[in-house]
């Protein structure tokens, strides 16, 4: 199964929701769906016209490599001076919204 990420870019100098990623286990047209529905932000929005949309969406094929660049995994991060971080710790650290295939059946 497929996770989207939707990293919120800031547009207008501000973070849009209580997070600044968020991941969906589902392929990316299911996933904005499913964002749009939950959090009631259109992605089609543009906050700041000189900054640009909203958000950054793109799908991957696991969780791992969606959240790489964020835990600072070499292989996904240019940032070497930070140690990487697990998945798990990532989970438990609040700074993203992590929603589950079996979540969304849910609703």
């Amino acid at each position: 199964m497929a996770w989207t990420h939707f990293w919120d870019m800031h547009s207008g100098g501000r973070q849009k929701l209580k997070w600044q990623h968020i991941y969906i286990e589902a392929p990316e047209a299911k996933a904005i769906t499913a964002f749009q529905t939950r959090f009631g932000r259109n992605l089609d929005n543009v906050t700041c016209n000189c900054c640009g949309p909203d958000y950054s969406v793109k799908e991957y094929k696991t969780i791992f490599e969606a959240t790489g660049f964020q835990r600072n995994v070499r292989k996904y991060s240019i940032f070497t001076s930070r140690a990487p971080i697990t998945l798990k710790a990532y989970r438990e650290s609040g700074e993203a919204c992590f929603i589950t295939a079996k979540e969304l059946a849910q609703t």
